[in-house]
């Protein structure tokens, strides 16, 4: 059948039959790329130990989570915002 047969826009019959087939495709794309940002924050969390070659992010995770903070909600919210800034 052809396409112009049914009267139905060209954006139409691109959504009906295309769309479909495309969603497992961008669902994998979504994954890797979640799962490659989240070992590009994992790997130096694990690897860097010195405080010199740490990045902004990895410092702000071991303040707040690693203790260094205690309970000091306002030097923890302060850290999040320089983060913030600088990026």
């Amino acid at each position: 059948m052809r396409r112009g047969s049914t009267g139905a826009p060209t954006t139409r019959y691109f959504s009906r039959s295309s769309g479909p087939l495309s969603k497992p495709s961008l669902v994998t794309v979504g994954i890797t790329t979640f799962i490659g940002s989240w070992n590009e924050v994992l790997w130096p969390l694990i690897v860097i130990r010195k405080w010199d070659m740490m990045t902004m992010p990895q410092m702000v995770t071991l303040f707040s989570v690693g203790g260094l903070a205690g309970a000091q909600v306002a030097a923890e919210m302060a850290a999040a915002t320089m983060l913030r800034c600088l990026l």
